[in-house]
């Protein structure tokens, strides 16, 4: 009995609600609180448990912004309630390859989840052969009503670019293609171009299918592989930095 092959784009396509699903409950938005009734989103970050630690991560620069806000920073908890107010100062900082980390195991997160830490691959190898998830909020997508904030996320499928990236890419940095001219639907249709600005901070996934048939896939494959740190309009390329860098950031304040 044969089976039919399995249309490699047709599967790519179809892991971007499933992800989505599966990353949604991790992602937040950072912003600026201008107001007891207004804010400005700055930029994403993802719920991590790094270190035996709840935590935020999110790109250094969205947290120097955020703070620079009359009344601070904040991240989103709960869809379309106030944010909650960020520490002053990240517990770890790699300023280098632009991360920020908050340690918020006091503020009363509840049952809200947080991306384990044995589920971050580090393997660039791994990263460069499967497809990558982003999801985070995008600026154009955020906005305060009657001092809630309302936000949609930004699921985004693509795989790893290595061509005709800014001369200016550094060794820890990977780049995604997004380019207007390309940005597709599930069906495969068009879709509108949001403009990236606020994703840095959000995180990239692997989605676990390489070395893995499509048969067996399940978005639970997925790794946590990078932080995005900012978006180069003239070449249409969103950068991130390695997990590998988290992590190292993370072990050596463990060490």
């Amino acid at each position: 009995m044969s089976t039919a092959a399995v249309d490699p784009i047709a599967f790519v396509r179809g892991t971007v609600t499933p992800m989505a699903n599966l990353t949604f409950p991790f992602v937040t938005s950072i912003v600026g609180i201008m107001s007891t009734s207004g804010g400005e989103h700055v930029g994403s970050a993802v719920r991590c448990m790094l270190g035996g630690q709840r935590v935020l991560v999110t790109a250094k620069h969205v947290a120097d912004q955020a703070a620079e806000a009359p009344l601070g920073g904040g991240y989103t908890i709960v869809r379309g309630a106030p944010p909650a107010q960020l520490p002053r100062e990240p517990v770890l900082v790699d300023a280098a390859r632009d991360l920020a980390i908050f340690s918020v195991d006091s503020t009363g997160t509840g049952d809200i989840e947080w991306w384990p830490q044995d589920e971050i691959d580090t393997d660039p190898q791994a990263r460069a052969h499967d497809y990558l998830f982003l999801h985070g909020f995008p600026g154009a997508r955020a906005r305060f009503l009657f001092g809630d904030q309302h936000n949609r996320s930004l699921p985004y499928g693509v795989m790893e670019r290595n061509d005709d990236l800014p001369l200016d890419t550094r060794p820890h940095e990977f780049g995604m293609d997004y380019d207007p001219n390309n940005l597709l639907l599930e069906s495969g249709t068009t879709a509108d171009f949001v403009d990236p600005r606020g994703l840095s901070g959000a995180a990239v996934w692997r989605i676990g299918a390489y070395k893995r048939s499509a048969s067996a896939w399940r978005p639970q494959d997925g790794r946590l592989v990078g932080i995005v740190t900012r978006w180069n309009a003239d070449k249409r390329v969103l950068l991130a930095t390695g997990a590998e860098h988290l992590l190292r950031l993370v072990n050596g304040a463990h060490g």
